[in-house]
């Protein structure tokens, strides 16, 4: 009856549109009132304790990290790159911001400051090169997905902390899966480039790949120095994510593109962001608390193998219900609520929960580009000037690369754990 009351009071705030981290904490509180079994203490304790994670700390650190790199010209630098590899393709300036993402995605481990960085930096200038404004969106939008996937991440290490599992395997876990999403997002580009004749860019000649290579290569050696030392065991993904400030302030110093005045408001952006992070992981941590508590893994287990005892139908479900609450949750909110629900559900399986937590990571962003939650989706539309409605049409053709790339990365885990394995070892 409580549970009962639990998930239907949630519901109706949500619906209600009350922000989910205090609809998530209504909802447990009456849980508590009505269950009547456990004092209100318990849930103060899950609150504070559901964030006390030493791990947790690289949150903040990625989040300012990704926030610096939008400030002291590294995005630009690293466009400018991306565009002399493959700006001379047809519908160059496309192919080229998701190749910047792909490198921008070794540093921030956010979806949503490289949506920002890359839309301001880019838009403006397809659309003067002849680009479609909506079409422009899509492509930063879609690429954007990539900022979580290949690492650092910071849903990762959320996951990571509530699966009990490795940082390290997760984050190179994503590398493969990364490049098979941003293979298949060029395809798209590439084929709609060629319908609408999209205009390409000056050809492209080793001189200028190399004078772009020297202006940015401090830029580019950044997820090196970052994912080295995690993979060759020097630093911790918290001190990893030290380092990734540091650098980022120390290239916009050398850049002489950082003005130190900016930094509080910086600050205060990164720290306004992470308070609203951590507030959601905190209540969702009671919801989970609860979830495990009421033993909702094992009546889900009865369900799931009592519509089928296939492996990879169950895997199916599991990601259907993953992109349904997608489309309606912060995408934070859907991985502490699920993992304690799913992970062991994979387990059983046979499943790597490494595997599965790239597999959802992948999911869960896909949802970021949906409303009526989609971040992504609503930072896009904003800096592209677009209405809400329209950038949601624009981006409907990029599901179909997503999705496929999802598709592939659940059906070959190997994608996935060929480099941890080779790595870090079994």
């Amino acid at each position: 009856m409580a549970f009962t009351v639990l998930c239907v009071s949630f519901l109706v705030l949500m619906i209600l549109r009350c922000p989910i981290g205090f609809a998530m904490g209504i909802a447990c509180l009456f849980y508590f009132l009505i269950a009547g079994s456990y004092p209100l203490m318990v849930m103060a304790h899950q609150l504070s304790s559901g964030i006390m994670s030493y791990t947790y700390l690289a949150i903040p650190f990625f989040i300012l990290a990704g926030s610096l790199m939008n400030q002291t010209g590294m995005t630009q630098r690293l466009f400018d790159f991306a565009l002399s590899l493959v700006g001379s393709l047809r519908g160059g300036l496309c192919h080229v911001i998701i190749v910047a993402e792909v490198i921008l995605s070794g540093i921030s481990g956010s979806a949503t400051a490289d949506a920002a960085g890359l839309s301001t930096v880019s838009i403006g200038t397809m659309v003067q090169k002849g680009y479609p404004r909506g079409f422009s969106a899509g492509v930063v939008a879609s690429s954007a997905v990539l900022g979580p996937i290949i690492p650092p991440s910071i849903l990762m290490v959320i996951y990571a902390v509530i699966a009990e599992c490795s940082v390290g395997k997760l984050f190179i876990g994503g590398f493969l899966p990364g490049f098979v999403i941003a293979f298949f997002l060029m395809a798209l580009v590439y084929y709609t480039a060629v319908k609408k004749n999209f205009p390409r860019e000056e050809k492209t000649s080793a001189r200028r790949i190399w004078k772009n290579f020297k202006a940015g290569w401090l830029a580019l050696f950044a997820p090196v120095i970052i994912l080295g030392g995690i993979v060759i065991g020097v630093c911790t993904p918290t001190e990893a994510g030290a380092i990734a400030v540091a650098y980022s302030i120390l290239l916009g110093l050398l850049y002489r593109e950082f003005n130190v005045r900016s930094l509080p408001k910086v600050l205060l952006e990164s720290v306004h962001t992470t308070a609203l992070l951590m507030f959601v992981i905190a209540t969702a941590s009671v919801f989970g608390w609860i979830v495990v508590n009421e033993q909702i893994s094992e009546a889900m287990v009865s369900l799931l193998f009592s519509i089928s005892d296939n492996k990879w139908v169950i895997m199916i479900l599991i990601n259907l219900i993953l992109m349904f609450m997608g489309c309606f949750m912060e995408t934070a909110s859907v991985m502490i609520i699920t993992i304690p629900i799913f992970v062991p559900i994979i387990t059983k399986l046979g499943f790597d929960p490494i595997y599965f937590g790239v597999v959802m990571t992948l999911n869960v962003m896909i949802g970021t580009l949906t409303p009526p939650v989609g971040m992504v989706l609503y930072i896009t539309a904003h800096i592209a000037e677009l209405p809400v409605a329209k950038a949601v049409r624009e981006i409907l053709p990029f599901y179909v690369p997503l999705v496929l790339s999802l598709i592939i990365i659940i059906f070959f885990p190997p994608i996935t754990m060929i480099l941890p394995d080779l790595l870090m070892g079994r």
